[in-house]
């Protein structure tokens, strides 16, 4: 949110007109979806703020959710209200992208502890194959080696020498190194042993990443054991990509849907979420043709009865964000300030 979307919040909650627009009917019609990638296990809130909070900072948002006295229900159950015009006051859905291992370390107990039901739209290719996830994980390799200088590594790509106490730097070389996979085919497994390999030269453990399970999806049996406990598991792809080809998006989702079926139970899974908030008009066609009912996006908003359905907005939630512009979005400001580019108004 810009700064002046944040200062008129401010004004909004200095002057109590956030609690009178989270009171209205207006808001009453309309269901917030808040969306969280990961909680770090040990410095990726450091690293990625815009992607992971600690999880203390997370404790507090739930503990926002209930001092706001808002309605938190299961994505299905306030999807279906949504459209019956029958939302509780001040509704809201917790959604969680990837399934990391983190929202089961830290997450799925704090969700436990305040009785607050959830969704994750889980991707599955590493599930089976429990490594960190190539790219990501060198990200983050190489920002832990920030002080250092990357020797040339002609074994991913890399010709010369590269600083790495930038973070455009860091990224370059990360697209340097994943470009030069894919040219090769590496295989997942030869990629994690690269991944190793840049670890060592970075001065970063690799086994670190595996001991504390740094960047890994859940396993089958943590999927099992939070879908048992009331979480809701939902389609994100297998591989975490959305193709533009017809037949490899539908596969992606296919395979999606097969592999939570065959290893957590998941039987019908039909609400879905972007990878990386990537979508495009041809792809809604193919979701109705894999019967996915309803498809989140990364669009600040609120969803209403006419949003569609496979374009739904949701507001991502981060280690920045303050917790005026937290609290204006629970009721609903949020949403017309942005609306207004900016300027405080009326629903």
């Amino acid at each position: 949110m810009t700064t002046l979307g944040q200062g008129a919040l401010q004004v909004l909650q200095a002057v109590r007109a956030t609690r009178a627009i989270g009171r209205s009917g207006w808001r009453q019609r309309r269901l917030l979806i808040l969306c969280y990638h990961g909680l770090a296990i040990d410095d990726e809130h450091r690293w990625s703020p815009e992607l992971y909070m600690t999880a203390d900072h997370f404790r507090s948002r739930l503990r926002r959710l209930q001092e706001e006295a808002c309605t938190v229900l299961p994505l299905d159950v306030a999807i279906r209200q949504l459209q019956e015009g029958c939302l509780p006051p001040r509704a809201v859905a917790l959604t969680f992208d990837d399934g990391m291992y983190d929202f089961f370390r830290h997450a799925f107990p704090l969700l436990r502890e305040f009785g607050f039901p959830a969704t994750v739209y889980q991707t599955t290719f590493h599930c089976d194959f429990q490594r960190p996830i190539f790219e990501i994980a060198l990200e983050y390799v190489l920002w832990r080696g920030r002080e250092r200088t990357l020797a040339a590594w002609p074994e991913a790509g890399i010709l010369t020498p590269v600083a790495l106490n930038d973070a455009a730097s860091r990224a370059g070389t990360v697209a340097a190194v994943v470009r030069h996979c894919a040219e090769l085919g590496l295989d997942a497994g030869e990629r994690d042993r690269l991944l190793a390999e840049g670890a060592d030269r970075v001065g970063e453990e690799y086994g670190r990443l595996r001991t504390l399970r740094l960047l890994h999806l859940m396993t089958p049996g943590d999927i099992q054991e939070v879908r048992r406990a009331g979480v809701s598991i939902e389609l994100h792809t297998h591989r975490h990509r959305t193709p533009m080809d017809e037949t490899l998006f539908r596969r992606e989702i296919a395979e999606n849907r097969d592999w939570l079926r065959r290893n957590a139970g998941v039987e019908a899974p039909r609400h879905f979420c972007y990878p990386s908030g990537v979508y495009h008009a041809a792809f809604l066609p193919w979701l109705r043709a894999e019967r996915v009912a309803t498809a989140t996006t990364c669009v600040p908003g609120l969803a209403s009865r006419e949003s569609e359905p496979l374009l739904l907005p949701r507001f991502v939630d981060t280690s920045a964000t303050s917790e005026s512009v937290f609290a204006g979005w629970l009721h609903g400001a949020g949403h017309l300030v942005r609306r207004a580019g900016g300027r405080a108004v009326s629903p």
